[in-house]
């Protein structure tokens, strides 16, 4: 019934192989976990190994294709009617039922008649970036405020994401009776779609599937996410969260900040069209701005103030609205060079 599928990247994720192996073990569907080492320069033979012994399957190629294609390859060797994706670095907080949860979502959302064109989104958690290596501050504090605090209140079925330890306690199962109680408010959402933990079933993938143009990082799962609404796919919210470990340094991550602003400038060039641009926050501004003809003076404040900003970026407090202004002032810059 459901395939785990999970494209790598330089990660040891065999602690969340061997979770996922003994959970599949204690459910009541056939389940598979399938593994992509997308041009690893360290490849961890534990991951090998943990795929091994509970019977998964190991696909890799030789050079990094990125993200999009890594997934519509796993997509593809598939056996089961619906997909679970996950990022590598990820843990699982929900135990047993993680599974469980997304199986009781089905059901429900079969039975209201949804049919097979829904997307489950489990959702993400960060650790609290105030106890973090300094390092690691930016990406924690980013995730923690933009990524985790994408679901609130009003369009998750069960409530603004808790800190771990809550979950844990209220969020032990999510039944039918739950997702009938709560689905008229978040059916069709148009919240961000986060790609490391959700479930959708393989047909629906496949009318669809990552835009394999994006080969840089960043902004695929955003345009997923609209080719979905689309195509008239609903996507629901639900607190199956798990937790994001792989966090990146501050140089890492400001690097991979600029890469998906470059694939934002592809987006908006190559393949979306006006319309679209609402979809995409920064794009949103970005064109703001320029109806306000203070692109240009963005720009000017972004060559100048460009390293203060990271400066400020690499403390042990980051201010996030300037990392925005570091994000607008780039994509200026990008397409004012590009004219």
């Amino acid at each position: 019934m459901i395939s785990i599928l999970i494209p790598i990247y330089n990660f040891d994720c065999s602690p969340l192989i061997n979770r996922l192996s003994k959970i599949c073990s204690q459910v009541n569907v056939k389940t598979e976990i399938i593994a992509f080492e997308d041009g690893s320069t360290n490849i961890f033979k534990d991951n090998i190994s943990a795929l091994e012994n509970c019977g998964g399957r190991y696909l890799s190629s030789k050079s990094n294709i990125g993200r999009s294609k890594a997934r519509n390859i796993l997509a593809e060797a598939a056996s089961n009617r619906y997909l679970i994706f996950l990022d590598c670095d990820s843990d699982i907080i929900t135990g047993e039922n993680f599974i469980n949860n997304y199986i009781n979502i089905i059901n429900a959302a079969q039975k209201e008649g949804y049919e097979n064109d829904f997307l489950i989104c489990g959702g993400t958690l960060y650790k609290n970036f105030r106890n973090v290596e300094n390092k690691f501050v930016l990406h924690c504090k980013a995730g923690y405020c933009n990524e985790q605090n994408t679901y609130t209140l009003e369009d998750s079925h069960f409530g603004l994401l808790k800190p771990v330890e809550c979950i844990e306690k209220k969020y032990k199962n999510i039944n039918e009776d739950t997702f009938k109680e709560k689905n008229s408010i978040n059916k069709y959402s148009k919240r961000h779609l986060l790609s490391n933990n959700f479930l959708i079933s393989k047909a629906t993938f496949n009318k669809i599937k990552f835009d394999e143009r994006l080969e840089k990082y960043g902004h695929e799962d955003t345009l997923f996410g609209l080719e979905l609404r689309k195509k008239g796919v609903y996507i629901f919210y639900i607190n199956n969260p798990v937790v994001h470990l792989g966090l990146k340094d501050y140089d890492k991550y400001i690097s991979d900040v600029k890469a998906s602003i470059e694939n934002l400038k592809f987006i908006s060039d190559n393949i979306i069209d006006k319309d679209d641009r609402k979809d995409f926050k920064l794009l949103k501004v970005y064109d703001l701005i320029s109806s306000l003809k203070l692109k240009h003076l963005i720009t000017i404040i972004y060559n100048r103030l460009g390293d203060s900003i990271i400066n400020n970026l690499k403390t042990r407090n980051p201010n996030l609205y300037l990392l925005n202004l570091y994000k607008l002032g780039y994509l200026c810059s990008l397409n004012s060079n590009s004219k």
